[in-house]
């Protein structure tokens, strides 16, 4: 049985694909609450593209954010919230969206991060990514298969 790929580029840097649908939001949340301290004021920024979702966080305190200009390729149908605040408090927030509602989620706290495309993986970065990405997934039960990034620059 393989496991979920993950290209590991050092301790501090992981990416791994998405596992299950159903199960992007939960091991984003147990990664971020591995590597960023339960208790430390971090950002937090969700991707929606429904009305009702978009209204449940606003509720939260959740604020939008400007649309880039720059980036054309974007979905005019999605809106990003933000807010700042502690961890555990926000992930609660993010537990209250109906399932499959965020496109996607980032949680940082300046030098440490953790980023969900939903559908196409995670993205975890600072010090500690690798074992809070681990951690995580012993927790539920997901096995990794760690392999170092490809480095097609040496082709040439």
């Amino acid at each position: 049985m393989s496991g979920l790929p993950t290209v590991v580029w050092g301790e501090d840097q992981v990416f791994c694909d998405g596992p299950a649908p159903e199960l992007d939001a939960e091991f984003f949340a147990d990664i971020a609450r591995n590597l960023l301290s339960k208790s430390t004021q971090v950002t937090v920024s969700v991707d929606v593209d429904d009305a009702e979702s978009q209204v449940r966080l606003a509720v939260a305190g959740f604020v939008v954010q400007p649309i880039n200009a720059e980036a054309p390729e974007e979905d005019e149908e999605c809106v990003t919230l933000e807010r700042r605040g502690p961890l555990e408090s926000l992930l609660a927030d993010l537990r209250r969206l109906p399932a499959g509602a965020a496109l996607g989620m980032l949680a940082m706290d300046g030098a440490r991060g953790v980023d969900l495309d939903c559908g196409i993986g995670l993205d975890i970065w600072g010090e500690g990514a690798l074992a809070a990405t681990r951690t995580a997934a012993i927790a539920r039960g997901i096995s990794l298969d760690e392999k170092p990034p490809e480095d097609d620059l040496n082709d040439h």
